[in-house]
């Protein structure tokens, strides 16, 4: 028989454990990718501000109405070219990782098709209680980014579904699972899950904090918390962003279904 240290208790049982970086769990965008893409948000929305400012103020010098210039059906076209923008720069950011990440999409057949539906009926189901906590309190249960789509949907139903239930899914968890998520999930599990899903309630609510601040709005901001663990919960579980991709798409066709037929 051959010869072995390690029978002979010369080091031990097992040899220690080499230093290095913690095992990948999830693949992510390259690190430049990662660093531009969580840049480029904060930036965004930087300048369609600045560009809305300039608007409104060259409407006043025209003599323009300024309440009627900010009505939902007047800023409907920049929220398209908004989102466009968005959804364009964040799949150019990952174009290489969308198309490696479907693969391991496909693995799962049409098995990923009932884990979804699951995982949907769960948030929602949990989502539906926060709204019932919060109007009980006599809160503003919807938010007013409920509102806003509310306001945009009674107008232009199809581009509301366009930009919900198309473009945001792509673009939000590209960012905010595939760079945000991802990444920390491969070093801490709970920080990963906890600014993840931080992040993406706050993008819900975070203009009219700014603009409209109101300590119940970060009550507000509970509602999307379901809805951000269940889609950092899909991609760990499945290990392809497209997953949490077709999930948040799920999401917003029910909360649209819902606006539509209960206007």
């Amino acid at each position: 028989m051959e010869d072995n240290y390690y029978d002979r208790g010369i080091y031990g049982e097992q040899p220690p454990p080499l230093p290095g970086p913690p095992p990948r769990v999830l693949e992510t965008p390259t690190k430049v990718r990662t660093i531009l893409g969580l840049v480029y948000l904060p930036a965004h929305y930087i300048l369609s501000l600045i560009v809305m400012f300039v608007f409104m103020v060259v409407g006043a010098i025209m003599g323009m109405d300024i309440e009627a210039m900010t009505d939902p059906a007047e800023l409907l076209g920049f929220e398209v070219v908004s989102s466009l923008v968005l959804t364009l720069v964040y799949v150019i950011l990952a174009w290489r990782y969308l198309r490696e990440d479907f693969g391991r999409l496909r693995k799962y057949g049409t098995k990923i098709i009932w884990v979804l539906l699951l995982v949907l009926v769960v948030a929602t189901i949990i989502e539906f209680v926060l709204l019932f906590a919060l109007g009980a309190l006599g809160l503003e249960s919807l938010g007013p980014n409920q509102e806003y789509l509310e306001d945009i949907a009674r107008q232009s139903p199809w581009i509301i579904a366009f930009l919900a239930i198309v473009l945001a899914p792509i673009w939000e968890e590209i960012l905010f699972r595939g760079m945000i998520f991802a990444p920390l999930r491969n070093r801490n599990r709970v920080v990963a899950y906890a600014v993840s899903t931080l992040g993406f309630a706050l993008l819900h609510t975070f203009m009219s904090l700014l603009f409209d601040f109101a300590p119940t709005l970060f009550l507000v901001t509970l509602v999307y918390v379901p809805a951000g663990l269940a889609l950092c919960w899909i991609h760990e579980r499945t290990k392809s962003l497209w997953s949490a991709i077709f999930l948040h798409a799920l999401m917003n066709v029910v909360a649209v279904g819902l606006m539509l037929v209960f206007p």
